[in-house]
Formats: C-alpha cells, sequence, structure tokens
C-alpha cells in the first residue's frame, strides 16, 4: 500500500467543457498569459467553456485563426465561441493590462500572422 501526502498548490489553469471535436496540438502556460493552446477542429464546433485553476483578480481571453482575425474574445471565466472545421486557431488566456500589453506579441494581431 502507498500512501501520498496531500499538499495545498496551486492547480494549473485549464479549461473545463471543451468538447471533443477540438484538437490541441500544444499548450503553454505563462505568467501574463495564463494559458495558451493552438487547436483546430474537426467538425464545425460551438464551444461552451470555462477557465479554471488559475489564480488571478481578471482575466481575458480570445481566440484566432492562424493567418486571420480574432474570431472571439471576451472578460471573466466563461468561454464562448464557434469556430469551422480545418482552420488552426489559438485560444489565448490573459491578464488584462498586464504591463507592456500594447506591444505584447501575443496580444496584438502580428504575433498570429
Amino acid at each position: 500500500m502507498k500512501v501520498f501526502r496531500k499538499e495545498t498548490t496551486r492547480e494549473f489553469p485549464h479549461l473545463e467543457g471543451i468538447p471533443d471535436t477540438l484538437g490541441f496540438t500544444y499548450w503553454w502556460v505563462g505568467e501574463m498569459h495564463p494559458l495558451i493552446g493552438r487547436f483546430s477542429a474537426t467538425h464545425d464546433t460551438t464551444v461552451s467553456a470555462r477557465l479554471v485553476g488559475g489564480e488571478w483578480d481578471e482575466i481575458g481571453w480570445f481566440v484566432v485563426e492562424i493567418e486571420g482575425e480574432r474570431i472571439a474574445e471576451g472578460r471573466g471565466t466563461r468561454v464562448e465561441f464557434s469556430v469551422r472545421a480545418g482552420r488552426d486557431h489559438y485560444l489565448t488566456a490573459y491578464v488584462p493590462d498586464h504591463p507592456f500589453t500594447e506591444i505584447c506579441p501575443l496580444c496584438t494581431r502580428h504575433a498570429f500572422e
């Protein structure tokens, strides 16, 4: 029998409620951008998910097509968007008004072109 001691630790930021039709190829966790995931959809999909596990006072998010436009964005832990099959996307969570937001390569469009 093995016994494990439960530690009080911070849970990594993640999404709950992501449909199986979205295939994520990687995840990245950072400080000002607590969660970034690259994905594509096998079918046209409407997503209603939730950002959980992070310790932030305020959180924002956006979804952008690679080499395309932002298709959805919002503030808060509720993440809702629709995507078409066959295109690659990034889902990025960010701390609003973090230092250098106006020149942040992950917050500006050119980072995804």
